[in-house]
């Protein structure tokens, strides 16, 4: 018990470093964040559900949900939780075609993640491979030494990726078509740069401030 309090005293003590202006600007800058991009994700939904009336307020609480819930407990389990919420609000709604959505939202940020990574390769800030070996990695000596284990394991996730496929092309109707819907945004060029690339670019523009209002705080 005397280690927490030790250790809550030396949080209290450290507080009084911390900018509390700057530390107040990056909590608005991750909540407009939050906002950009869940209305991009809004217009895909909306894309793929023309007939729906897909409310903003209503993605929007999802995915804040999921974020939260992503901060807490791992394995992405607020990405389920959001995928739930959202099917609640569109009840004509797949979680085939929702689930596929995340990856039109996926295409922008890997762009732009892309793009930061080439940018910082031009910076020379990456070690240089003769540096690698040194590095600390995450462990997988044990699956390494244990060949079986690994064999077992690769072999179980094959076998599970396609037993799942082949259930889903046969027992969720229209399988494929689902998922092709979700990416009916991108079949409008304009429509998906003016709905949807425009606030992801607003998301990480926002992400870059919370980043740089952060690093004033602390």
């Amino acid at each position: 018990m005397q280690q927490v309090f030790d250790a809550v005293e030396a949080f209290y003590d450290r507080l009084s470093d911390v900018h509390f202006v700057p530390l107040l600007l990056a909590i608005a800058m991750h909540v407009l964040k939050i906002a950009a991009t869940s209305r991009a994700w809004r217009n895909v939904i909306a894309a793929a559900y023309p007939e729906e009336r897909v409310r903003w307020p209503s993605i929007l609480a999802a995915y804040g949900a999921g974020v939260g819930v992503n901060a807490i407990i791992p394995a992405r389990g607020g990405d389920l939780l959001r995928l739930y919420l959202v099917h609640r609000a569109v009840p004509s709604s797949t979680y085939t075609t929702l689930a596929s959505t995340l990856f039109v939202m996926a295409i922008f940020d890997l762009a732009m993640s892309g793009v930061f990574l080439g940018y910082a390769l031009t910076l020379g800030v990456f070690p240089s491979f003769d540096a690698l070996p040194s590095l600390p990695s995450f462990e997988f000596g044990w699956l390494v030494e244990n060949t079986t284990v690994l064999i077992a394991v690769i072999a179980s996730l094959m076998v599970v990726s396609f037993v799942f496929g082949v259930w889903a092309s046969t027992h969720i109707r229209n399988f494929w078509g689902r998922i092709a819907q979700a990416f009916t945004v991108l079949r409008t060029p304009a429509r998906y740069l003016r709905t949807v690339a425009f606030w992801q670019a607003v998301e990480w523009g926002f992400r870059l401030a919370t980043i740089w209002f952060v690093l004033a705080a602390f």
